[in-house]
């Protein structure tokens, strides 16, 4: 009642349609970067880490867009661009280069509180969380040389998952 919207509403419609809220948490986050590494590690002492040779750019967006609309996860960057050194060497590849993919997620709860008498009043909740059901993908695999070099195996959130809640306040 007294809204722009729907005021003409009789008192049982008013209750059940009028006055709900809704407030959310939305959270974009760019991905860590890794490391690679080497398939077959050189004999070079047991303290050194192990690098491949990176030969070109590695990182492409194309293919970090494409992940999302292609039921393929992978490969997730060039995987041309990193390749194992020949002989006992050190490779030239710096560490964390290789972005990994991001987050993108969104919480949302809409929620009414129907008025029961002057002190008491009751609550009744429902939470999205990740509710547009956004996959959010784990860190590549960056092994040069192996069968699954950028391809992506994992997950780090949970999918949709829906909460109902009522609350009594007095």
């Amino acid at each position: 009642r007294g809204k722009k919207y729907m005021s003409h509403l009789s008192a049982l419609p008013n209750a059940v349609l009028g006055s709900w809220e809704v407030s959310g948490i939305t959270t974009f986050q760019s991905g860590p970067f890794i490391s690679p590494a080497d398939l077959v590690s050189p004999n070079l002492g047991s303290y050194i880490n192990f690098r491949p040779n990176r030969v070109g750019p590695v990182n492409n967006a194309d293919l970090r867009d494409a992940i999302r609309s292609n039921p393929v996860t992978g490969p997730y960057f060039n995987i041309h661009d990193i390749v194992n050194p020949v002989g006992n060497v050190y490779g030239n590849a710096a560490r964390d280069f290789i972005q990994c993919p991001g987050l993108e997620n969104w919480d949302i709860s809409l929620f009414k509180i129907f008025a029961i008498h002057e002190r008491i009043k009751v609550q009744f909740r429902t939470d999205f969380f990740n509710a547009f059901n956004h996959a959010q993908f784990g860190t590549p695999n960056a092994t040069a040389g192996s069968g699954a070099v950028g391809q992506i195996s994992s997950t780090t959130q949970a999918p949709r998952d829906i909460q109902l809640s009522l609350k009594v306040v007095f």
